[in-house]
């Protein structure tokens, strides 16, 4: 006959399996809220509740616990939900334009880059409990919206002049932003995105998509593995008017729009093309990865055929960065085509997926 638990082993048997059930149902995805602002329980607190007892560690952007009983990721290093766009992979049934097609002609016409360090990468500004309550003027004076901003955040150097916050649960996105003298700042346009939700719909991308889809991040150059759907933009030589689904919008301002290729569509490797035999650095098989199991959405107007990088990418990983860019630019962009059935009930072509889906979400850092 087994041995019978004591009353002090079921409590404890009772609250591990009540705090599992939390974390797998998403329970704990949402802790306190105070009139509209995230104030989301920390990592901190987090880990005294959960993960020291069972030695948590950080892999690949996501928090496993070493008896893998829980898997879960950060909304602030893999956003959105699992079944967003951003994180829904290529099915089997995925249907490719003809290499020679003119939209797949004009997406290879031109230079191309990957944004990062160069004043249109994003800056990955965290803020913390103890960081100051900022107002932040958008949208011609017409919006406000007041949350906590780091003393020391980073507005991208570029024209577009991005502030991009993330503060609790949601990402504050900002263009062509100006610090005042008093410490708050003003903006042309700002969204606040939720970080739980799918990413598309809002947000400051000409597409009204989150700055913060579709980001290779630097802990995935670091592990060489992005597991999600990247962004781009495109020239308007390239574009045309009208945009199609999961894109919302474009730009405004258009006249230069003279392509063929709409806002929102998505473009991916197909899965014949052997990566293996493309003589890739890490960082580029890397890539080559993720756009042949993800693609990439056109999200927005550059002067080049561009991915997006959080600006740490290249400032932090110089030499890796280099050899994903060479890549991207001599071999990848090339074996990149159009999918043509990709619509918001078959997304990405449907059928089976080349990934499985991204694991349980918690919305704070």
């Amino acid at each position: 006959m087994p041995p019978i638990d004591s009353k002090q082993d079921l409590l404890i048997k009772l609250f591990w399996l009540t705090a599992i059930s939390l974390i797998l149902m998403g329970g704990l995805h949402m802790a306190f809220f105070n009139k509209g602002d995230s104030n989301i329980i920390s990592y901190t607190d987090w880990d005294k509740l959960f993960y020291s007892p069972i030695q948590a560690y950080v892999s690949n952007g996501q928090w496993n616990a070493s008896s893998s009983t829980v898997n879960i990721r950060s909304a602030h290093l893999h956003p959105f939900s699992a079944d967003s766009v951003w994180n829904t992979a290529l099915g089997t049934g995925a249907s490719f334009e003809e290499y020679s097609g003119r939209r797949n002609i004009d997406f290879r016409t031109g230079p191309s880059y990957i944004n990062s360090a160069n004043g249109y990468g994003i800056e990955m500004n965290v803020a913390q409990p103890s960081d100051p309550l900022r107002r932040v003027s958008h949208s011609e004076g017409k919006g406000l919206y007041v949350h906590r901003i780091p003393e020391n955040a980073m507005i991208a150097e570029g024209t577009d002049a991005n502030l991009n916050v993330i503060d609790g649960r949601y990402v504050y996105e900002y263009w062509v932003v100006k610090r005042m003298g008093d410490g708050n700042y003003s903006a042309r346009f700002g969204e606040r995105t939720d970080l739980l939700g799918s990413g598309i719909g809002g947000g400051i991308r000409a597409a009204r998509f989150s700055t913060n889809a579709g980001l290779i991040r630097q802990y995935e150059v670091e592990n060489l593995h992005i597991p999600h759907v990247l962004a781009m933009a495109l020239p308007g030589s390239a574009l045309k008017k009208g945009w199609v689904w999961p894109a919302a919008a474009e730009d405004g301002e258009n006249d230069d729009y003279t392509g063929s290729i709409a806002m929102g569509s998505l473009f991916a490797i197909p899965p014949e093309i052997d990566l293996n035999k493309m003589g890739l650095s890490p960082e580029g098989m890397m890539l080559g990865r993720a756009l042949q199991d993800y693609g990439a959405y056109v999200s927005d107007r550059a002067d080049q055929v561009a991915l997006f990088a959080s600006s740490d990418v290249e400032r932090q990983m110089p030499d890796q960065f280099r050899r994903m860019l060479a890549d991207f630019n001599d071999v990848l962009r090339a074996e990149m085509r159009l999918v043509t059935n990709n619509m918001q009930f078959n997304v990405g072509g449907g059928g089976l997926r080349r990934q499985p889906p991204a694991s349980a979400l918690i919305g704070w850092p």
